[in-house]
């Protein structure tokens, strides 16, 4: 008789445990990704990494639309500014991690729904290591880390560890500099972004003006992108059938679709890329420079 209650207590305390273990393993494991909508020319995304069933790491940054580096990187060197130009406590990367780590500690962001203060997402539940308050809003974090782990795990690609690459051209005689970048998931490439920043001074007025590719306010004029210019840069009134950035955007999903860069002809155009008549030497240049092809 003990000898069968010992096995049935056995049973019970197997079940249990294996119960808990389920339960424990609320997750698929893989990284995860999502990025957000452009917002003051930053694009969010979130990484989040998952083990065993529980989220090991997390990774809050953004990408500019001009492409300069992670935002992360830019703020840990002192080129976010918060702290001497927005008279932060913290700087961003700071406050950043403190939501990251609040959910690998928590795993699950949903948990952290009742804890903003505004409708803008801001928190007074978030510390740094330092003891400093969090003042960004932290509700982006929370929100793409549940649509990441609503999604599919990225597959192992080649191109290495997570990252952002980025990869620049010397400028044309136009004045004209391609940039590049790529956010690298698990090696495989799930963003990618091709724009060209316009580096000649600014002419007011004169056979040479050139106001159109800048932001002009007071005296200082800051110069733009084809991709911020958008339709400013006439492509389509010049009778093209897309603008710059829309052809931009079609070669940029061709790298994250097909996990390669297309080939280019004799004179520089993309092969295989429908829609797109601009050159596409300068972004295939910049690939091969970003992963040493």
């Amino acid at each position: 008789m003990k000898k069968r209650i010992l096995l049935v207590v056995m049973a019970l305390l197997l079940a249990v445990s294996m119960l808990v273990g389920c339960s424990a393993a609320k997750y698929k494991d893989g990284v995860y990704f999502a990025q957000g909508e452009t917002s003051n020319n930053w694009r969010p995304y979130v990484v989040v990494t998952v083990e065993k069933g529980k989220i090991v790491d997390a990774i809050w940054s953004a990408t500019n639309t001009v492409p300069q580096g992670d935002k992360v990187a830019i703020s840990e060197n002192g080129g976010y500014g918060m702290v001497a130009y927005g008279a932060a406590k913290s700087e961003w990367h700071e406050q950043a991690k403190a939501a990251e780590d609040w959910l690998v500690k928590n795993q699950d962001p949903a948990k952290f729904d009742s804890l903003y203060t505004d409708e803008e997402g801001h928190t007074a539940a978030l510390t740094t290591d330092s003891g400093a308050s969090v003042s960004i809003h932290v509700s982006e974090f929370f929100a793409l880390a549940a649509q990441a782990l609503a999604s599919e795990p990225v597959p192992a690609g080649q191109y290495g560890e997570t990252r952002v690459v980025t990869a620049k051209g010397e400028p044309s005689d136009k004045g004209w500099q391609d940039l590049a970048e790529f956010i690298v998931v698990n090696g495989t490439i799930v963003s990618a972004n091709y724009d060209s920043l316009y580096t000649n001074e600014y002419v007011a007025e004169g056979d040479g003006a050139n106001g159109q590719y800048f932001v002009v306010d007071g005296d200082k004029a800051t110069a733009q992108s084809k991709d911020q210019i958008k339709e400013g840069y006439g492509m389509t009134a010049a009778g093209s059938t897309l603008e710059w950035y829309q052809q931009a955007e079609l070669l940029e999903q061709y790298v994250v679709d097909n996990q390669a860069m297309f080939t280019v002809n004799a004179d520089g155009y993309a092969d295989g890329v429908a829609g797109v008549s601009v050159h596409a030497i300068g972004f295939y240049s910049l690939f091969n420079q970003a992963f040493g092809k």
